[in-house]
């Protein structure tokens, strides 16, 4: 049995995607129908990306395309989009998401925000070779743009390992732990143990918040 691969949605509050009459669209172009957004628990979260915040009001507004096949999700502070991660569950990005991923020159583009320059981004195949993309980090500033390889093989001919989660942010406070950091640790949130780790870990920062 073969699966369909997918492009990706655009990141709005990044500038990823374009204001068009007839609804966002990926990055092939393709219009698409997404469900209703709503806040998650932490725990729900398609990867371990919470286990790595440092502030509890951080909430997670999911939202899913093709009846719920990709999982996307934006984590949002202070009312504003900081990081936003899209999942796929049974199947993988296009090979042209990695592609994008790739492009330094957007990067560059995008940490700039964060004054991180050119000298201060690294690639994060160092990291890990199941990851395409770049991350910076400067003066207490990070950014990410990274396609990754999360879950393990699957059953299906046409499955060759392509990315099936994209992370991108950035931010100048210490909402997160350093980016290298994540990225060393990050993974998905399939096993109980990780979800009751995510819980744990938003009790603790609750239970001292002044």
């Amino acid at each position: 049995m073969r699966k369909t691969s997918y492009a990706i949605l655009g990141l709005v509050a990044f500038g990823l995607i374009g204001c068009v009459s007839d609804g966002p669209r990926d990055s092939s172009g393709t219009v698409m129908s997404l469900s209703e957004p709503k806040v998650l628990p932490w725990e729900q979260a398609s990867t371990n990306l919470p286990l790595f915040f440092k502030a509890p009001d951080i909430e997670l507004v999911y939202t899913a395309r093709d009846r719920g096949g990709v999982a996307i999700i934006n984590y949002v502070r202070n009312s504003k989009t900081f990081a936003n991660t899209q999942f796929v569950h049974l199947a993988w990005f296009s090979p042209l998401v990695e592609r994008d991923m790739k492009d330094r020159g957007r990067f560059m583009n995008f940490a700039a925000r964060f004054n991180i320059d050119d000298y201060a981004i690294k690639d994060a195949s160092e990291i890990s070779h199941r990851y395409s993309g770049f991350y910076g980090m400067k003066n207490g500033c990070w950014a990410v743009q990274v396609a990754a390889r999360l879950k393990g093989i699957t059953n299906y001919e046409n499955d060759r390992s392509s990315a099936d989660t994209v992370f991108r942010g950035g931010g100048c406070d210490d909402a997160i732990e350093p980016i290298d950091e994540v990225l060393r640790k990050w993974s998905t949130n399939e096993k109980d143990s990780t979800k009751s780790a995510i819980r744990s870990h938003f009790d603790r920062l609750n239970a001292t918040k002044t």
